[in-house]
């Protein structure tokens, strides 16, 4: 009995590993491909200066990384500072810039 719950646990846990992988994958894809608010591009162009000189395709990639980034990450504001779209948005862009035109 001991050997099957062995064996049932050394197959289970790369099986679940692998389905969190899988779906994580596929939910970053929708997620790269979804729609960016035009707000959001409106507060890039204020706070991300060499974002106004990237070309349309770099654009593309850092919007679906930008949504990638914001729908996995939790921002907690220090000392009561508001976290608004503005700042989350802004974050996100600096931090995403640096992933734009490599291979994924």
């Amino acid at each position: 009995m001991m050997n099957f719950i062995v064996c049932l646990v050394v197959v289970s846990v790369p099986a679940v590993w692998f389905a969190v992988v899988v779906h994580r994958k596929s939910r970053r894809r929708i997620l790269m491909s979804a729609p960016f608010p035009e707000a959001w591009s409106a507060i890039l162009v204020r706070n991300l200066p060499p974002y106004a000189r990237l070309p349309e395709a770099l654009r593309l990639q850092l919007h679906g990384y930008i949504n990638v980034f914001l729908a996995e990450k939790h921002f907690e504001g220090c000392g009561g500072q508001d976290i608004t779209d503005e700042v989350k948005v802004t974050i996100a862009a600096q931090a995403c810039l640096l992933l734009i035109g490599r291979d994924s």
